[in-house]
């Protein structure tokens, strides 16, 4: 089994000075590693021809949808291409986010790090999708010091801009001050190669995962008093 936290030194534990968190997949549990993608396609009733098809279109417009394009802009397309028929007033990134839940076992942890550390999000997110997410509820109940937020910002990661913007609104004075949880092993991989220390968090099992970045969030508090 793959070891979900990344430890250099207990002396690079003591310097965690700000945590950035990712959203989808670690705060709230979104389409990753769940059942929820085709859940969505069997409720529009798409054949499997249909089904590829829309694959193939997410996939053309991917990086652009977590950037600068309107999931809803798709729609058009698909139905186009694909011959999907969207009811009227349909919005699908309104679905997607009305899909979403809340990881409620990491909140008691977020809530125990913000009265030590500074805390943010750092995340690839659609157009919109964030305020959406807020109103729905679903994220735990306590002010982010800093977003950034790829939709907003023009970049994503793993690209090397968005982990430099993080760095500088944090405020920190050395990259090795900075913990990142995240649950992508790419973003992981970009994030270490500024120096950033890194927890990989198992969304395949949200209550275990959260269970043992605790733990790691506890050694690295008992080290810093």
């Amino acid at each position: 089994m793959v070891i979900n936290y990344v430890i250099k030194s207990e002396a690079l534990i003591n310097m965690i000075h700000f945590i950035y968190f990712d959203v989808g997949g670690v705060v709230i549990k979104d389409f990753t590693v769940s059942n929820k993608w085709v859940e969505m396609q069997d409720d529009f009733g798409l054949n499997q021809t249909e089904r590829e098809g829309l694959i193939k279109v997410w996939h053309r417009y991917q990086d652009e949808i977590c950037v600068t394009r309107d999931v809803d802009s798709l729609m058009a397309i698909l139905t186009k291409e694909v011959k999907i028929k969207f009811p009227k007033h349909y919005s699908l990134l309104e679905d997607m986010v009305n899909r979403f839940e809340a990881n409620s076992s990491i909140w008691p942890i977020i809530k125990k790090v913000k009265t030590n550390t500074r805390i943010g999000l750092l995340t690839n997110m659609y157009p919109r999708m964030f305020a959406l997410i807020q109103r729905k509820k679903i994220m735990p109940p306590v002010e982010w010091e800093v977003v950034i937020d790829s939709s907003v910002e023009g970049s994503q990661k793993p690209e090397a801009r968005m982990f430099r913007i993080a760095y500088e609104r944090s405020g920190i004075a050395h990259q090795q001050e900075l913990l990142f949880v995240d649950n992508s092993q790419e973003h992981i991989e970009a994030a270490k190669t500024l120096g950033w220390q890194t927890y990989w968090y198992d969304s395949t099992n949200y209550e275990k995962s959260s269970k043992a970045l605790l733990e790691y969030i506890n050694k690295a508090l008992t080290l810093k008093g």
